[in-house]
């Protein structure tokens, strides 16, 4: 699923002044006016369709794929909604364009040995953290946020330039939100605006829970079938949250992956169970030890690529990695939690922003914020969360602002305010792409879907609240379109600790990088 563009680099084919290479995964169509190369699919319309058609209506399709649309004077690179795949690309002398950062002909000249040792400054303080520590703390420690624009949230800080640096100079990851358009030099065009698009969706709050259920579950339906339609070996990974388990009722048929952790980080008697009812589905389970040596030893193995941000999808590039057949395409429940809020700082943003339009003093807001947290003590989203222990105070809930930072939110923002913040979380998720360059394979969810992504959003208080608490909306078309009771007490999350991969990731994926892997004609 490989491909390689380049103006100067004499490899494999030439269209007009590109030479160009792909592996056999890779789909080719050739027009009157382009040449395409592309990988994937789209949901309304098939990708063929839309390329025969007009090849820039991909901009807006909805789907899984990525397509490069040559002329014989111009590339445009363009990259599916969310953003599921990898695009790299080097502007100085040259222009080179791939999905696969291992085949560009680095040398050891082309290392930004600055930026390495930036990311592996890790203080002795930083590495007496333990596993059932939060991993979003780590990633902290890694990554300077003050050069980040806007907050720096699990999403927002993805859709920004800052996070397209790699640490190799001049080569840079194309950003979510754009496509890539090649003559003389490379340009970076916007073609979607998913902050504003989110704000816009939440204002909205119209349909009721029922309308929303069976809105999800029809486009949910058909997003399967033209998966089903197009790929024979679809392998589901599953865990025994929510996301995945929806996802997996569409794909009875499919191969299933599973794994665990040797020792557990959580009590997972739960998880037992499900691993024990899917075992009879042709699911391949494994055992993944949490202790530094076999981290590392796994992180050097199937790691090829020293821009990855999610180190968490390890055990899952692993599985991939030993599947005997590589599978057509892997659904992996990403953006579950981005688009149903089920994180404990969605409820804890929403009830904030609740307080300030009440007439009442900053600390008696504050006592009713904390009223507020003792209906969200017992629910999904928050009991045993491993990642977010439950607040019990403002305190807790807003441990990095102190009181007179609050104070001023409460005095000068709007009821509506959360919009904002919400939408900096919500941004999607990147982890399919992580798994899909770490095992050169099309990754998909059904919830990377604008349909559904934004209809979520749209829904009145008290759904959008029982979502976020309690998975509800998702609980209900389990049982209501799969008579399937959803037994999982509470989102779990488990984790490790990253700190011992970093040293170990870069190296081996920095190596990795500097051994010529380009096939040449």
């Amino acid at each position: 699923m490989k491909f390689f563009i380049s103006d100067k680099a004499k490899v494999g084919n030439k269209y007009g002044k590109w030479y160009w290479w792909t592996d056999d995964a890779c789909e080719v169509l050739a027009t009157n006016e382009h040449l395409v190369i592309y990988s994937g699919y789209t949901i309304e319309k098939s990708i063929e369709e839309i390329l025969l058609k007009d090849p820039n209506q991909l901009e807006q399709a909805n789907g899984s794929y990525w397509a490069v649309i040559m002329t014989e004077t111009t590339v445009k690179v363009v990259v599916d909604y969310f953003c599921q795949t990898k695009i790299f690309y080097r502007n100085k002398d040259r222009i080179e364009i791939t999905n696969a950062i291992y085949l560009f002909p680095f040398t050891s000249s082309d290392v930004d040995r600055q930026e390495v040792m930036k990311r592996l400054s890790i203080s002795e303080e930083h590495k007496k953290y333990i596993p059932t520590d939060s991993f979003e703390k780590w990633e902290t420690f890694i990554l300077d946020w003050s050069s980040y624009a806007g907050s720096p949230s699990l999403g927002i800080r993805q859709y920004s330039p800052a996070m397209c640096k790699t640490v190799f100079k001049d080569t840079f990851l194309l950003e979510p939100d754009h496509c890539l358009i090649a003559s003389d030099k490379i340009e970076i065009k916007r073609i979607h605006n998913t902050y504003d698009s989110i704000i816009d969706a939440l204002k909205m709050q119209q349909g009721t829970a029922e309308e929303l259920e069976d809105y999800i579950h029809t486009c949910m339906s058909e997003h399967a079938d033209v998966i089903k339609k197009k790929y024979r070996n679809i392998v589901s990974s599953l865990s025994e949250g929510i996301d995945s388990v929806l996802q997996d009722q569409h794909f009875p048929d499919a191969k299933k992956i599973m794994y665990n952790f040797s020792p557990s980080n959580a009590p997972f008697d739960y998880k037992q169970k499900a691993i024990e009812n899917t075992k009879h589905k042709e699911c391949q389970v494994d055992q993944f030890l949490l202790d530094k040596q076999s981290i590392q030893k796994t992180a050097g193995e199937v790691m090829n690529d020293p821009s990855c941000f999610y180190w968490d999808t390890l055990p899952s590039q692993q599985q991939i990695n030993n599947l005997k057949d590589k599978p057509d395409i892997l659904l992996y429940g990403q953006n579950g939690d981005n688009m149903f809020m089920h994180k404990p700082f969605f409820y804890y943003e929403y009830m904030f922003c609740k307080q300030t339009a009440k007439e009442l003093s900053v600390d008696d807001k504050l006592l009713e914020f904390n009223k507020a947290l003792l209906d969200f003590k017992d629910c999904y989203s928050c009991v045993n969360n491993i990642w977010d222990k439950p607040a019990n105070t403002w305190q807790e809930a807003f441990w990095d602002m102190t009181k007179e930072q609050l104070v001023i939110e409460l005095e000068n923002d709007t009821e509506y305010d959360y919009i904002y913040d919400f939408a900096k979380k919500n941004t999607p998720g990147l982890y399919n792409r992580e798994v899909s360059h770490a095992g050169d394979v099309l990754v998909a969810s059904l919830f990377c879907d604008k349909r559904i992504f934004y209809k979520v959003m749209q829904a009145p208080e008290a759904v959008m609240l029982s979502s976020i608490k309690d998975a509800q909306i998702q609980k209900d078309i389990l049982k209501k379109k799969f008579n399937y009771t959803f037994e999982t007490p509470y989102k779990d999350q488990a984790e490790f600790n990253a700190v011992h991969i970093i040293k170990p990731m870069y190296l081996n994926t920095i190596k990795y990088c500097l051994v010529d892997h380009l096939p040449r004609a």
